[in-house]
Protein backbone atom coordinates (compact mmCIF):
# COMPACT_ATOMS: atom_id res chain seq x y z
CA UNK A 1 0.00 0.00 0.00
CA UNK A 2 1.35 3.40 -0.95
CA UNK A 3 2.68 5.64 1.75
CA UNK A 4 1.03 9.01 1.91
CA UNK A 5 3.69 11.50 0.80
CA UNK A 6 3.27 13.70 3.85
CA UNK A 7 4.18 10.87 6.20
CA UNK A 8 7.76 11.33 5.02
CA UNK A 9 7.46 15.09 4.65
CA UNK A 10 9.32 16.16 7.79
CA UNK A 11 12.40 14.09 7.10
CA UNK A 12 12.47 14.86 3.37
CA UNK A 13 12.02 18.59 4.00
CA UNK A 14 15.15 18.70 6.14
CA UNK A 15 17.22 16.49 3.83
CA UNK A 16 16.33 18.21 0.56
CA UNK A 17 16.30 21.79 1.86
CA UNK A 18 19.25 21.94 4.20
CA UNK A 19 21.27 18.76 4.65
CA UNK A 20 24.46 18.25 2.71
CA UNK A 21 24.82 15.26 0.42
CA UNK A 22 28.47 14.87 1.39
CA UNK A 23 29.07 12.53 4.30
CA UNK A 24 32.54 12.70 5.87
CA UNK A 25 34.30 11.01 8.76
CA UNK A 26 33.50 14.10 10.83
CA UNK A 27 29.84 13.00 10.76
CA UNK A 28 30.56 9.82 12.73
CA UNK A 29 31.45 9.95 16.41
CA UNK A 30 32.81 7.68 19.09
CA UNK A 31 30.82 7.18 22.29
CA UNK A 32 33.00 9.56 24.32
CA UNK A 33 32.74 12.21 21.58
CA UNK A 34 28.95 12.06 21.73
CA UNK A 35 29.10 12.40 25.51
CA UNK A 36 31.30 15.47 25.11
CA UNK A 37 28.80 17.03 22.70
CA UNK A 38 25.94 16.34 25.10
CA UNK A 39 27.85 17.83 28.05
CA UNK A 40 28.67 20.92 25.98
CA UNK A 41 24.97 21.43 25.17
CA UNK A 42 24.02 21.03 28.85
CA UNK A 43 26.73 23.50 29.88
CA UNK A 44 25.49 26.07 27.35
CA UNK A 45 21.90 25.65 28.53
CA UNK A 46 22.92 25.89 32.18
CA UNK A 47 24.69 29.22 31.77
CA UNK A 48 22.35 30.71 29.18
CA UNK A 49 19.84 33.47 30.00
CA UNK A 50 16.26 33.27 28.77
CA UNK A 51 15.89 34.54 25.21
CA UNK A 52 12.85 35.63 23.22
CA UNK A 53 13.20 33.90 19.86
CA UNK A 54 11.74 35.52 16.78
CA UNK A 55 9.61 32.84 15.16
CA UNK A 56 9.90 33.32 11.41
CA UNK A 57 11.20 31.24 8.51
CA UNK A 58 14.10 33.60 7.76
CA UNK A 59 15.55 33.27 11.26
CA UNK A 60 15.05 29.52 11.24
CA UNK A 61 16.58 28.92 7.83
CA UNK A 62 19.52 31.21 8.64
CA UNK A 63 20.38 29.18 11.74
CA UNK A 64 20.06 25.89 9.87
CA UNK A 65 22.24 27.23 7.02
CA UNK A 66 24.88 28.33 9.54
CA UNK A 67 24.92 24.89 11.17
CA UNK A 68 25.21 23.07 7.84
CA UNK A 69 28.02 25.38 6.69
CA UNK A 70 29.89 24.69 9.93
CA UNK A 71 29.30 20.95 9.51
CA UNK A 72 30.79 21.10 6.01
CA UNK A 73 33.83 22.96 7.33
CA UNK A 74 34.26 20.36 10.09
CA UNK A 75 34.27 17.67 7.42
CA UNK A 76 36.89 19.49 5.36
CA UNK A 77 39.12 19.96 8.40
CA UNK A 78 38.76 16.31 9.36
CA UNK A 79 39.92 15.29 5.88
CA UNK A 80 43.01 17.49 6.23
CA UNK A 81 43.87 16.39 9.75
CA UNK A 82 45.40 13.06 8.79
CA UNK A 83 46.19 10.25 11.22
CA UNK A 84 46.56 11.33 14.85
CA UNK A 85 47.29 14.67 16.41
CA UNK A 86 50.80 14.78 14.92
CA UNK A 87 49.54 14.01 11.44
CA UNK A 88 47.99 17.34 10.46
CA UNK A 89 48.35 18.06 6.74
CA UNK A 90 50.29 14.86 6.09
CA UNK A 91 47.40 13.36 4.12
CA UNK A 92 48.27 11.97 0.73
CA UNK A 93 46.61 13.63 -2.26
CA UNK A 94 45.45 11.67 -5.28
CA UNK A 95 45.91 12.84 -8.85
CA UNK A 96 44.36 11.93 -12.19
CA UNK A 97 46.09 12.36 -15.55
CA UNK A 98 42.73 13.38 -17.08
CA UNK A 99 40.40 15.03 -14.58
CA UNK A 100 37.77 15.66 -17.27
CA UNK A 101 37.26 11.90 -17.67
CA UNK A 102 38.04 10.58 -14.17
CA UNK A 103 38.59 12.35 -10.86
CA UNK A 104 40.21 10.74 -7.83
CA UNK A 105 40.25 11.52 -4.10
CA UNK A 106 42.54 9.81 -1.62
CA UNK A 107 40.61 8.36 1.34
CA UNK A 108 43.17 5.95 2.81
CA UNK A 109 45.49 6.25 5.79
CA UNK A 110 48.44 8.63 5.56
CA UNK A 111 50.79 5.77 6.42
CA UNK A 112 49.47 3.52 3.64
CA UNK A 113 51.39 2.77 0.45
CA UNK A 114 48.61 3.03 -2.15
CA UNK A 115 49.01 1.46 -5.59
CA UNK A 116 48.76 3.43 -8.82
CA UNK A 117 46.71 2.13 -11.73
CA UNK A 118 45.32 2.90 -15.18
CA UNK A 119 41.59 3.08 -15.89
CA UNK A 120 39.55 3.34 -19.09
CA UNK A 121 35.86 4.24 -19.11
CA UNK A 122 33.60 2.46 -21.60
CA UNK A 123 30.23 3.64 -20.29
CA UNK A 124 28.83 5.95 -17.62
CA UNK A 125 25.99 5.07 -15.30
CA UNK A 126 22.96 7.13 -16.22
CA UNK A 127 19.62 7.82 -14.57
CA UNK A 128 16.24 6.81 -15.87
CA UNK A 129 14.30 9.55 -17.63
CA UNK A 130 10.57 9.53 -18.37
CA UNK A 131 9.40 12.03 -21.00
CA UNK A 132 5.67 12.65 -21.13
CA UNK A 133 3.33 13.46 -24.00
CA UNK A 134 3.70 16.89 -25.61
CA UNK A 135 0.37 18.68 -25.28
CA UNK A 136 -0.85 22.11 -26.42
CA UNK A 137 -1.44 24.83 -23.83
CA UNK A 138 -5.22 24.67 -23.95
CA UNK A 139 -8.03 23.63 -21.65
CA UNK A 140 -7.45 20.07 -20.52
CA UNK A 141 -9.65 17.22 -21.70
CA UNK A 142 -9.50 15.60 -18.26
CA UNK A 143 -12.52 15.59 -15.97
CA UNK A 144 -12.58 18.11 -13.12
CA UNK A 145 -11.85 16.64 -9.68
CA UNK A 146 -9.20 14.81 -7.62
CA UNK A 147 -6.55 12.48 -9.00
CA UNK A 148 -3.99 10.20 -7.31
CA UNK A 149 -0.93 8.54 -8.84
CA UNK A 150 1.81 6.31 -7.38
CA UNK A 151 5.57 6.57 -7.90
CA UNK A 152 7.36 3.32 -7.04
CA UNK A 153 11.06 3.87 -6.32
CA UNK A 154 12.92 0.68 -5.52
CA UNK A 155 10.86 -1.05 -2.86
CA UNK A 156 9.03 2.09 -1.72
CA UNK A 157 5.82 3.49 -3.12
CA UNK A 158 4.68 7.10 -2.74
CA UNK A 159 1.24 8.50 -3.42
CA UNK A 160 0.71 11.95 -4.96
CA UNK A 161 -2.64 13.73 -4.82
CA UNK A 162 -3.86 16.85 -6.60
CA UNK A 163 -7.00 18.36 -8.08
CA UNK A 164 -7.99 19.67 -11.50
CA UNK A 165 -10.16 22.77 -11.73
CA UNK A 166 -12.84 23.54 -14.29
CA UNK A 167 -10.68 26.03 -16.23
CA UNK A 168 -7.23 24.42 -15.83
CA UNK A 169 -5.08 24.11 -18.94
CA UNK A 170 -2.72 21.27 -19.72
CA UNK A 171 0.23 23.52 -18.83
CA UNK A 172 -1.34 24.46 -15.47
CA UNK A 173 -1.62 20.79 -14.52
CA UNK A 174 1.85 19.91 -15.85
CA UNK A 175 3.42 22.64 -13.74
CA UNK A 176 1.38 21.54 -10.72
CA UNK A 177 2.53 17.91 -11.06
CA UNK A 178 6.14 19.02 -11.55
CA UNK A 179 6.08 21.13 -8.36
CA UNK A 180 4.41 18.30 -6.45
CA UNK A 181 7.16 15.83 -7.38
CA UNK A 182 10.01 18.27 -6.69
CA UNK A 183 8.69 19.27 -3.27
CA UNK A 184 8.31 15.64 -2.20
CA UNK A 185 12.05 14.99 -1.95
CA UNK A 186 11.79 11.34 -3.07
CA UNK A 187 14.90 11.18 -5.33
CA UNK A 188 12.88 12.27 -8.37
CA UNK A 189 13.25 15.53 -10.28
CA UNK A 190 10.61 16.92 -12.62
CA UNK A 191 10.42 19.82 -15.04
CA UNK A 192 8.16 21.02 -17.83
CA UNK A 193 9.89 21.03 -21.23
CA UNK A 194 8.73 22.46 -24.56
CA UNK A 195 9.18 21.48 -28.21
CA UNK A 196 9.47 23.56 -31.37
CA UNK A 197 5.67 23.58 -31.76
CA UNK A 198 5.14 25.28 -28.42
CA UNK A 199 3.74 22.10 -26.85
CA UNK A 200 4.72 21.08 -23.32
CA UNK A 201 5.55 17.81 -21.57
CA UNK A 202 6.61 16.66 -18.10
CA UNK A 203 10.10 15.18 -17.84
CA UNK A 204 10.81 13.11 -14.73
CA UNK A 205 14.25 11.69 -13.93
CA UNK A 206 15.92 9.90 -11.04
CA UNK A 207 18.20 12.24 -9.11
CA UNK A 208 20.75 9.44 -8.54
CA UNK A 209 22.49 7.18 -11.06
CA UNK A 210 22.47 4.12 -8.81
CA UNK A 211 20.71 1.05 -10.20
CA UNK A 212 20.39 -1.80 -7.73
CA UNK A 213 21.41 -5.29 -8.75
CA UNK A 214 18.58 -7.18 -10.42
CA UNK A 215 16.59 -4.03 -11.21
CA UNK A 216 15.93 -2.76 -14.71
CA UNK A 217 14.03 0.38 -13.70
CA UNK A 218 14.75 3.02 -11.07
CA UNK A 219 11.14 4.15 -10.78
CA UNK A 220 7.69 3.46 -12.16
CA UNK A 221 4.69 5.82 -12.26
CA UNK A 222 1.11 4.53 -12.48
CA UNK A 223 -2.40 5.65 -11.64
CA UNK A 224 -3.22 4.89 -8.01
CA UNK A 225 -5.78 2.12 -7.58
CA UNK A 226 -7.65 4.18 -4.97
CA UNK A 227 -7.77 7.30 -7.13
CA UNK A 228 -11.30 8.79 -7.48
CA UNK A 229 -10.56 9.20 -11.21
CA UNK A 230 -8.10 7.45 -13.48
CA UNK A 231 -6.21 8.27 -16.66
CA UNK A 232 -3.88 11.03 -15.43
CA UNK A 233 -0.69 8.98 -16.07
CA UNK A 234 -1.46 7.87 -19.66
CA UNK A 235 -2.88 11.32 -20.53
CA UNK A 236 0.35 13.13 -19.63
CA UNK A 237 2.58 10.13 -20.45
CA UNK A 238 4.22 10.07 -17.01
CA UNK A 239 5.07 6.38 -17.44
CA UNK A 240 6.86 6.76 -20.79
CA UNK A 241 10.55 5.90 -20.32
CA UNK A 242 12.74 7.78 -22.82
CA UNK A 243 16.15 6.86 -21.33
CA UNK A 244 16.72 3.50 -19.70
CA UNK A 245 18.97 3.41 -16.60
CA UNK A 246 22.40 1.84 -17.13
CA UNK A 247 25.37 0.82 -14.97
CA UNK A 248 28.89 2.18 -15.44
CA UNK A 249 31.46 -0.01 -17.20
CA UNK A 250 35.21 0.52 -16.88
CA UNK A 251 38.49 -1.38 -17.09
CA UNK A 252 41.29 -1.46 -14.48
CA UNK A 253 44.46 -3.43 -15.18
CA UNK A 254 42.87 -5.17 -18.16
CA UNK A 255 39.90 -6.41 -16.10
CA UNK A 256 36.41 -5.13 -16.92
CA UNK A 257 34.16 -4.00 -14.05
CA UNK A 258 30.67 -2.57 -13.67
CA UNK A 259 29.29 -0.22 -11.05
CA UNK A 260 25.77 0.83 -10.13
CA UNK A 261 27.00 4.41 -9.82
CA UNK A 262 29.66 6.70 -11.30
CA UNK A 263 31.08 7.02 -7.76
CA UNK A 264 32.94 4.09 -6.21
CA UNK A 265 36.10 3.21 -4.29
CA UNK A 266 39.19 1.31 -5.41
CA UNK A 267 41.37 -0.65 -2.98
CA UNK A 268 39.73 1.24 -0.08
CA UNK A 269 42.12 4.16 -0.67
CA UNK A 270 40.75 5.96 -3.75
CA UNK A 271 37.32 7.47 -4.28
CA UNK A 272 36.72 7.55 -8.03
CA UNK A 273 34.22 9.59 -10.03
CA UNK A 274 33.67 8.75 -13.69
CA UNK A 275 32.82 11.85 -15.72
CA UNK A 276 32.98 10.82 -19.38
CA UNK A 277 33.99 7.82 -21.52
CA UNK A 278 37.62 7.71 -22.61
CA UNK A 279 36.54 6.63 -26.13
CA UNK A 280 39.61 4.59 -27.01
CA UNK A 281 42.08 7.25 -25.91
CA UNK A 282 45.02 6.68 -23.56
CA UNK A 283 44.06 5.17 -20.17
CA UNK A 284 43.73 7.61 -17.27
CA UNK A 285 46.51 7.17 -14.72
CA UNK A 286 45.56 7.39 -11.03
CA UNK A 287 48.16 7.77 -8.26
CA UNK A 288 49.26 9.97 -5.35
CA UNK A 289 51.33 13.14 -5.39
CA UNK A 290 54.74 13.54 -3.74
CA UNK A 291 54.87 14.64 -0.08
CA UNK A 292 55.81 18.25 -0.94
CA UNK A 293 53.09 18.51 -3.57
CA UNK A 294 50.57 16.95 -1.17
CA UNK A 295 51.45 19.45 1.56
CA UNK A 296 50.90 22.40 -0.82
CA UNK A 297 47.66 20.87 -2.03
CA UNK A 298 46.39 20.43 1.54
CA UNK A 299 47.15 24.08 2.35
CA UNK A 300 45.31 25.12 -0.83
CA UNK A 301 42.34 23.01 0.27
CA UNK A 302 42.33 24.68 3.69
CA UNK A 303 42.33 28.14 2.08
CA UNK A 304 39.48 27.07 -0.23
CA UNK A 305 37.49 25.62 2.69
CA UNK A 306 37.78 28.85 4.68
CA UNK A 307 36.71 30.97 1.69
CA UNK A 308 33.80 28.64 0.91
CA UNK A 309 32.70 28.79 4.55
CA UNK A 310 32.79 32.59 4.50
CA UNK A 311 30.89 32.73 1.20
CA UNK A 312 28.24 30.29 2.43
CA UNK A 313 27.23 32.57 5.31
CA UNK A 314 27.34 35.65 3.07
CA UNK A 315 25.35 34.24 0.15
CA UNK A 316 21.98 35.77 1.03
CA UNK A 317 20.75 39.30 1.63
CA UNK A 318 18.17 37.99 4.11
CA UNK A 319 18.74 38.37 7.85
CA UNK A 320 21.72 40.68 7.39
CA UNK A 321 22.26 41.37 11.12
CA UNK A 322 22.83 37.65 11.77
CA UNK A 323 24.99 37.20 8.69
CA UNK A 324 27.07 40.28 9.51
CA UNK A 325 27.65 38.96 13.04
CA UNK A 326 28.73 35.59 11.65
CA UNK A 327 31.01 37.14 9.02
CA UNK A 328 32.73 39.27 11.65
CA UNK A 329 33.43 36.19 13.81
CA UNK A 330 34.87 34.25 10.87
CA UNK A 331 37.00 37.11 9.53
CA UNK A 332 38.42 37.75 13.00
CA UNK A 333 39.80 34.19 13.07
CA UNK A 334 41.85 34.84 9.94
CA UNK A 335 42.88 38.29 11.17
CA UNK A 336 44.31 36.83 14.39
CA UNK A 337 46.54 34.40 12.47
CA UNK A 338 47.39 36.39 9.35
CA UNK A 339 50.71 37.57 10.79
CA UNK A 340 52.11 34.06 11.15
CA UNK A 341 50.34 32.80 8.03
CA UNK A 342 51.91 35.58 6.01
CA UNK A 343 55.33 34.02 6.63
CA UNK A 344 54.39 31.08 4.37
CA UNK A 345 52.62 33.11 1.69
CA UNK A 346 49.01 33.35 2.95
CA UNK A 347 47.46 36.81 2.91
CA UNK A 348 44.02 38.27 3.63
CA UNK A 349 42.01 40.29 1.10
CA UNK A 350 39.71 43.23 1.83
CA UNK A 351 36.59 41.07 1.50
CA UNK A 352 37.88 38.73 4.23
CA UNK A 353 39.00 35.96 1.88
CA UNK A 354 42.50 34.54 2.22
CA UNK A 355 44.77 33.57 -0.65
CA UNK A 356 47.89 31.46 -0.99
CA UNK A 357 51.02 32.47 -2.88
CA UNK A 358 51.99 28.96 -3.93
CA UNK A 359 55.39 30.03 -5.23
CA UNK A 360 56.34 31.50 -1.85
CA UNK A 361 55.29 28.34 -0.02
CA UNK A 362 57.28 26.10 -2.38
CA UNK A 363 60.32 28.32 -2.02
CA UNK A 364 60.17 28.08 1.75
CA UNK A 365 59.75 24.30 1.45
CA UNK A 366 62.98 24.04 -0.51
CA UNK A 367 64.88 26.15 2.04
CA UNK A 368 63.47 24.66 5.25
CA UNK A 369 65.42 21.96 7.09
CA UNK A 370 62.15 20.57 8.47
CA UNK A 371 59.19 21.39 6.15
CA UNK A 372 56.75 20.24 8.84
CA UNK A 373 57.67 23.31 10.92
CA UNK A 374 56.17 25.48 8.19
CA UNK A 375 52.81 23.95 9.03
CA UNK A 376 52.73 25.12 12.66
CA UNK A 377 50.86 28.41 11.92
CA UNK A 378 48.58 26.55 9.50
CA UNK A 379 47.72 23.97 12.18
CA UNK A 380 46.99 26.73 14.71
CA UNK A 381 44.71 28.44 12.20
CA UNK A 382 42.94 25.15 11.41
CA UNK A 383 42.45 24.41 15.13
CA UNK A 384 40.88 27.85 15.64
CA UNK A 385 38.54 27.27 12.68
CA UNK A 386 37.58 23.88 14.14
CA UNK A 387 36.81 25.52 17.48
CA UNK A 388 34.52 28.20 16.03
CA UNK A 389 32.76 25.71 13.72
CA UNK A 390 32.07 23.50 16.75
CA UNK A 391 30.67 26.55 18.58
CA UNK A 392 28.35 27.28 15.66
CA UNK A 393 27.18 23.68 15.43
CA UNK A 394 26.37 23.54 19.14
CA UNK A 395 24.42 26.80 19.20
CA UNK A 396 23.64 28.29 15.76
CA UNK A 397 20.92 30.44 17.36
CA UNK A 398 23.50 32.63 19.12
CA UNK A 399 24.15 34.45 15.83
CA UNK A 400 20.48 35.24 15.21
CA UNK A 401 18.47 38.04 16.76
CA UNK A 402 17.18 36.89 20.14
CA UNK A 403 16.57 39.58 22.79
CA UNK A 404 17.35 38.60 26.38
CA UNK A 405 14.27 38.37 28.60
CA UNK A 406 16.08 37.77 31.90
CA UNK A 407 19.25 36.28 33.37
CA UNK A 408 19.28 33.30 35.71
CA UNK A 409 19.89 33.88 39.39
CA UNK A 410 23.63 33.70 40.18
CA UNK A 411 24.47 30.49 41.95
CA UNK A 412 21.17 28.88 41.00
CA UNK A 413 21.94 27.83 37.41
CA UNK A 414 20.22 24.76 36.05
CA UNK A 415 20.10 22.96 32.72
CA UNK A 416 17.04 24.21 30.86
CA UNK A 417 15.61 21.29 28.85
CA UNK A 418 13.73 23.60 26.50
CA UNK A 419 16.86 25.38 25.28
CA UNK A 420 18.09 22.18 23.62
CA UNK A 421 14.94 21.92 21.50
CA UNK A 422 15.12 25.44 20.09
CA UNK A 423 17.16 24.37 17.09
CA UNK A 424 15.71 20.92 16.40
CA UNK A 425 12.18 22.21 16.71
CA UNK A 426 12.66 24.52 13.75
CA UNK A 427 12.95 21.59 11.36
CA UNK A 428 9.38 20.53 12.15
CA UNK A 429 7.87 24.02 12.25
CA UNK A 430 5.93 23.65 9.00
CA UNK A 431 4.46 20.30 9.98
CA UNK A 432 3.17 20.91 13.51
Amino acid sequence: MANNIMSNGIYNHFLTSYASNDITKADSHKKDELKDIYKSIVRINKDSPLYLLKQDSVNEETAIAFKESARKLQGDLAMLKGDGDSGDFNNKVAFSSDTEAVSATYIGQASADPPSFDITVERLAQSQVNTGNFLPNEKTALEEGSYFFDATIGEQSFEFQFSIGANDTNLDIQQRISRLINKAGVTLEAEVISNENGENAIEVKASKQSLKQGQTRQFDIKDALNSPRHGIVPYFGLGNTSIEPTTAQFTIGGETHTSQSNHFTVASVYEIELKEPTNGQEPVHIGVKSDNDALVENVKNLVASYNTFLDSVSSSDENMPARTKMQTSIKSVASQHIGSLGQIGIGQLENGHIELNEESLRQMQSQAQDPSELMVPVKEFADHLKSISKEIMLDPMKFTQRPIVNYKNPGHEYANPYMTSEYSGMMFNNYC
